[in-house]
């Protein structure tokens, strides 16, 4: 199976800690969003724990995909192309 690229942006405030990276990860052809955000965590750049939390709430990340917002539950089904770029970043507050 070839590869494809994907751009990714991760803007966070975890525990404190600011997380400001931009990577471009390789992934076979074919995999979903979900798949990507298993290989970052993997990569300890994540607290531990924190992907399984992330995934069953959007209070701890915001996931953009193309531009375009991914609620958590779409993740599993969102499909990744070669090229794609993919921002996660920490919700703001404010007023």
């Amino acid at each position: 199976m070839r590869e494809m690229k994907i751009e990714v942006k991760i803007l966070m405030v975890i525990k404190g800690e600011i997380i400001n990276r931009d990577l471009e990860e390789d992934l076979e052809e074919g995999k979903c969003l979900k798949e990507l955000l298993k290989k970052l965590n993997k990569s300890g750049m994540f607290p531990r724990r924190f992907l399984r939390a992330m995934l069953k709430t959007s209070k701890f990340a915001i996931i953009l995909h193309n531009g375009d917002r991914v609620d958590m539950a779409q993740v599993e089904n969102r499909l990744l192309a070669d090229g794609d770029k993919v921002a996660i970043l920490s919700p703001m507050g404010g007023g």
